[in-house]
């Protein structure tokens, strides 16, 4: 095990910066348990040992795809997010949104985007057709699906097809199944931020104002805190709010029969 150790501190050395990421966080985890393998490494990161191999090596490099699937399904602890989200923020100037698909090749960002991938990406009521497609008894039936959620039954076929075309949706004897593909995009903050994810974040936001004075409190949370943090914060925030949303995931799991929409905002209030 040692040897183990000793080898992959010496690759650091000449690794790219990249790797460098993985590299500290596995030292760290060794320095606290003398028997942490890389296997064991591996199966926290939900990544194959030769995959963690190559890219402690230099060989391959640490890509905003493999990174937002670290921040989606590892077992990382927060320290160790917010090292990932750090180093993407610093040196890249963008950082992965978590819970969100891919439809981009392995490597590198396309930045040419469709009109149906923008729609997806936008279009909140998207999100509300697979959530409802992922319950039992889908039916293929737009009248019925917008009366569910206020929208015509125009777009929401419109919206079928795309997600049909995306391969994120497929049709089956009458009814909507939600198919194991899922949309990937990737956060940019500060100006960099794409237009289709801002576009969605103020639909979403117009819902929640519209839910504020509609519904009654036992059928929504609308809650607010105003405090005073170091902006030296954020990105171990931002990784705690990735594992809220993995928690909400994890209760969402079961015999659901409504479509809500979860948001958390922390924003400056200064200039």
């Amino acid at each position: 095990m040692m040897s183990e150790y000793a080898s992959h501190a010496a690759i650091d050395e000449n690794a790219n910066s990249t790797s460098n990421v993985l590299s500290s966080i596995f030292e760290r985890k060794r320095k606290k348990n003398r028997s942490y393998s890389l296997r064991a490494f591996a199966r926290d990161l939900k990544l194959s040992p030769g995959a963690i191999s190559q890219i402690l090596s230099g060989r391959r490099r640490l890509t905003f795809r493999t990174a937002s699937q670290i921040l989606r399904r590892s077992n990382l602890d927060t320290e160790s997010r917010s090292e990932i989200q750090s180093y993407f923020l610093g040196n890249a100037g963008s950082v992965i949104a978590p819970g969100i698909i891919d439809i981009e090749q392995d490597d590198g960002l396309n930045y040419d985007i469709s009109p149906d991938v923008f729609s997806v990406i936008a279009d909140w009521y998207h999100y509300a057709i697979l959530e409802m497609a992922a319950m039992e008894g889908c039916e293929d039936d737009p009248k019925q699906l917008g009366q569910r959620i206020g929208v015509s039954s125009d777009r929401i076929k419109r919206a079928i097809d795309r997600l049909v075309s995306l391969g994120l949706l497929k049709k089956k004897d009458g009814y909507l199944l939600k198919t194991r593909k899922k949309v990937s995009t990737f956060v940019s903050y500060g100006a960099t931020t794409s237009n289709p994810l801002k576009e969605r974040q103020k639909q979403i936001l117009a819902l929640s104002k519209r839910s504020l004075m509609r519904d009654p409190i036992e059928k929504r949370v609308h809650a607010a805190y105003t405090l005073s943090i170091s902006e030296a914060q954020i990105p171990a925030l931002r990784a705690r709010i990735s594992e809220i949303f993995d928690e909400f995931v994890q209760i969402g799991c079961g015999e659901n029969e409504k479509i809500y929409e979860a948001m958390i905002n922390l924003i400056p209030l200064e200039k």
